[in-house]
């Protein structure tokens, strides 16, 4: 489960158990009040025994990382429509986890890397990788946060620490596309 900030609304992605089969949904929240303004299950295609990775939201478009099919799914969150999926054409991913958008780049952790993805003004378009950054010590990458204005990347790395602790680090990358 997890939430992202939309303007006045709170979207939360969670999993629910229905008539025995388990379905992944988005609640709209204000975020004000906590009234439940809509809900909306998420396209057939999204498996519910898929893991979600994080979620991102910009505009209308809410962004919502399927890591184990390497997908990156875009939903106008105020229709509850799937406008379009991106890791099967020219961009693929591995293991996405993390996802921050800015303006038309997206950042997206994987396994060993963080793909700088510049987002098509067209829909019909692809895509373009910008930069790729490998993770600093080879290790699986997590969760990752942008600042406002694009010079710093702060990236999850892995729950145990390079030293085998059990500690979860962060890396500072920046600046970058």
């Amino acid at each position: 489960d997890t939430f992202a900030l939309a303007g006045d609304a709170l979207l939360v992605l969670y999993r629910s158990t229905e008539n025995g089969q388990t379905v992944c949904f988005i609640d709209v929240y204000d975020n004000q009040t906590g009234t439940l303004l809509r809900k909306f299950a998420l396209a057939a295609r999204a498996e519910a025994d898929e893991e979600q990775g994080g979620i991102e939201v910009q505009g209308d478009a809410l962004y919502i990382v399927r890591r184990n099919a390497d997908i990156v799914d875009v939903y106008n969150w105020r229709e509850g429509i799937l406008s379009r999926s991106f890791g099967r054409g020219r961009v693929r991913f591995d293991r996405p986890g993390g996802i921050s958008v800015r303006g038309k780049t997206m950042y997206v952790s994987e396994r060993h890397q963080i793909q700088v993805i510049r987002l098509p003004d067209d829909d019909s378009a692809e895509p373009e990788i910008l930069q790729v950054i490998p993770s600093p010590d080879d290790e699986e990458l997590g969760g990752l946060c942008v600042s406002h204005d694009g010079n710093r990347l702060w990236c999850m790395g892995p729950e145990f620490g390079p030293t085998g602790g059990d500690s979860t680090y962060v890396h500072l990358f920046g600046p970058c596309y």
